[in-house]
């Protein structure tokens, strides 16, 4: 016995119900018609008077129904209006910022989203905490340490050990365990001493007396003497590198003095 076959012209399922088979069936039920599906019903066209797109929801196309879940409104544009009308700026008074949408500038509506007001949020200071290391007061950045030691944990599973920064030369300031810096101390007693000084000096060079703020970078070193470590005073950068360069011997500087002055001698007699 052979099956009935789908009555609609080129289907040749099964007959299920209605001479139709299975599919044209369902396409039946679902939309009233056998050859209509959900791909080529037509949509009805939108509501809003003069709009001929097609629906997508609550009876609006596209366009009036996302205008719809922004404004809540689908006839609200956020176009800005040409400039010389006015409501082209910002109705908040003494904003004369160019209006985004809902008639305010791109800042109040913004807060409006964010804060549901147009004043300016009062954001309170966040409360700083120090870090858990004994005598280190910077800022918490992770696991209750601060940046140094938390990447000393990470790169040595300990945050007091650092492979990387041994202290080889320690301070030479009595009691004091820090790494050496520069002039044979730490920076903490470096940046100590260097206040001590421009005190005593009126923060001028003991050499050429230049000020601090005339000075190359704006600042004076701390010179010391390399044989005992003393220190001994301020200088600018172009003192403290000429007695480098004259390697801290009274000799030599000697021995230019009368280099200069014999020079200028001879430029004298030879001008004369």
């Amino acid at each position: 016995m052979t099956k009935a076959t789908c009555s609609i012209e080129g289907c040749d399922g099964e007959v299920r119900a209605r001479d139709w088979c299975a599919m044209h069936y369902k396409r039946w039920r679902t939309h009233g018609d056998p050859l209509v599906t959900a791909y080529n019903k037509p949509k009805p066209l939108c509501s809003v008077d003069g709009c001929d797109g097609p629906t997508v929801g609550h009876g609006w196309c596209s366009l009036h129904w996302q205008r719809w879940r922004r404004h809540g409104d689908p006839l609200i544009t956020t176009r800005r209006p040409p400039c010389g009308l006015t409501n082209d700026v910002c109705l908040v008074e003494d904003c004369g910022k160019p209006a985004k949408s809902l008639g305010w500038c791109a800042m109040h509506y913004s807060r409006w989203q964010d804060h549901g007001s147009l004043e300016k949020p009062v954001q309170e200071p966040k409360p700083r905490k120090n870090c858990l290391i004994k005598n280190c007061r910077n800022p918490v950045e992770a696991r209750g340490w601060c940046n140094k030691h938390y990447l000393r944990w990470q790169n040595n599973g300990d945050p007091l050990v650092s492979l990387v920064s041994e202290i080889v030369i320690p301070c030479s300031q009595d009691g004091c365990e820090r790494r050496a810096a520069k002039a044979g101390i730490c920076w903490t007693h470096y940046r100590h001493f260097v206040a001590e000084f421009g005190k005593a000096q009126e923060y001028r060079c003991a050499i050429c007396a230049v000020h601090q703020d005339d000075a190359p970078r704006k600042k004076l070193l701390l010179d010391h003497d390399h044989e005992t470590g003393a220190l001994r005073a301020l200088l600018c950068h172009h003192c403290n590198v000429g007695l480098g360069h004259f390697k801290d011997s009274p000799a030599l500087l000697e021995a230019a003095i009368r280099f200069l002055r014999v020079k200028g001698a001879v430029q004298l007699a030879l001008a004369i």
